[in-house]
């Protein structure tokens, strides 16, 4: 039997990923089932459960592929840029693609009634604030925040944030509003002012 290599195995998980997207944002996710996926994807149902037990080990892997997405795109404000404008046209960018809030709303939801989802959310808010945390250490050993801030409080402060904002997007404030209310409180947060305030 022959072997299969790596890069063939990161093709097919990945394609997985990218159908089971599709289908969550179009049935929810409640109402898709690894049938749905497979067909998506076009491969058996078997083939499918090869790489992933269940559609929740399949939304662990949207989340962290999305987590690693920006943590990539954070990377570049640990040297240099404004931290708040760099942060808020993440979020923006994020929101800007048309993201469904009833996904988000029917998730919280269903975890109330299913551990193993409920788990998953658990996992992937402790992987965000793990991954803040350390961009925070970052930007301070860079001296791009202020040595004082203690990083506990800051990585909690800015998941409020960032949460803040996700509501206001979701919820359909005018974008120009949410982004105001989220660079002021990402520079309040964070300790940062505007480049352009810096330079004078």
């Amino acid at each position: 039997m022959p072997k299969v290599v790596p890069e063939y195995k990161a093709q097919a998980r990945q394609r997985i990923v990218d159908a089971a997207v599709k289908v969550f944002e179009t049935k929810g996710f409640s109402s898709t089932t690894m049938d749905d996926i497979a067909s998506e994807v076009g491969v058996s149902k078997g083939a499918l459960y090869l790489y992933f037990a269940n559609k929740t080990e399949l939304l662990k892997a949207i989340q962290a592929a999305g987590r690693e997405l920006v943590t990539r795109r954070m990377t570049r404000l640990e040297e240099e840029g404004d931290i708040a404008e760099g942060l808020s046209a993440l979020v923006e960018e994020f929101f800007a693609g048309g993201t469904d809030r009833q996904i988000w709303n029917e998730l919280l939801v269903e975890a109330q009634s299913d551990p193993k989802l409920r788990d998953a959310l658990r996992e992937d808010w402790e992987e965000d604030y793990r991954a803040l945390r350390s961009f925070l250490e970052r930007l301070r050993a860079n001296r791009r925040i202020p040595q004082t801030l203690d990083l506990d409080t800051t990585t909690s402060l800015l998941i409020s944030v960032l949460e803040h904002a996700a509501g206001m997007y979701l919820l359909g404030f005018d974008p120009r509003d949410a982004r105001k209310t989220l660079l002021t409180n990402l520079r309040a947060v964070l300790g940062v002012g505007s480049a352009r305030r810096r330079a004078h």
